[in-house]
């Protein structure tokens, strides 16, 4: 495990090294649009959480944005999307995306999911997939109604259809500025 101090002291990335069963492949699309207002370095705190058991855990505090509705699906929503390259069996990447959306209520976002429970296929590590994934990069964007009419994903969530995973390529990105971004490719 390596532990990497990103800008100011309170912010960190941990990280688990493996010995890669591929080499090559693609990097995660490039970060591009505006940054947004949402987010003020050294102020707003956030965290996200992916384990083995195909569990994600996002939360943020001290944001600048309005409440959303509360409603999934409505277009008002921080979208956040896991970029990811693949290696199912072989030497073979493939580049995946999970899309996911948060509500906001009083400067504050937490997302829970269980891709397993959404039924996207995800199977629990120790379950005899021989899957690795590696070159991971979360990023969260403001609000963007428009996305929600670009191309829903190859295999939505069983809880909301706007929500799921681009199995063999990196999802389309939303208009709206970036809210944050974590990763070791991405520096603030």
């Amino acid at each position: 495990m390596v532990t990497v101090a990103v800008a100011v002291a309170a912010d960190k990335a941990t990280m688990t090294l493996v010995n890669p069963v591929a080499l090559g492949g693609s990097a995660a699309p490039a970060l591009l649009g505006t940054g947004g207002s949402g987010w003020l370095n050294g102020t707003s705190k956030g965290r996200f959480k992916a384990d083995d058991r195909c569990r994600f855990l996002v939360r943020a505090t001290r944001l600048s944005l309005p409440n959303s509705d509360g409603q999934p699906g409505t277009g008002d929503e921080v979208i956040c999307i896991a970029d990811s390259l693949v290696t199912k069996t072989g030497p073979v990447f493939v580049e995946t995306s999970t899309v996911m959306r948060a509500e906001v209520r009083d400067g504050k976002l937490r997302m829970k999911l269980n891709l397993l429970a959404e039924g996207t296929g995800c199977v629990p590590g120790g379950g005899g997939d021989t899957r690795q994934v590696y070159d991971t990069r979360f990023t969260c964007w403001q609000a963007d109604p428009t996305y929600f009419g670009m191309a829903p994903p190859p295999v939505p969530f069983a809880s909301d259809p706007s929500q799921g995973v681009f199995p063999t390529s990196f999802a389309p990105r939303p208009s709206s500025p970036i809210l944050a971004s974590a990763g070791l490719n991405f520096a603030p």
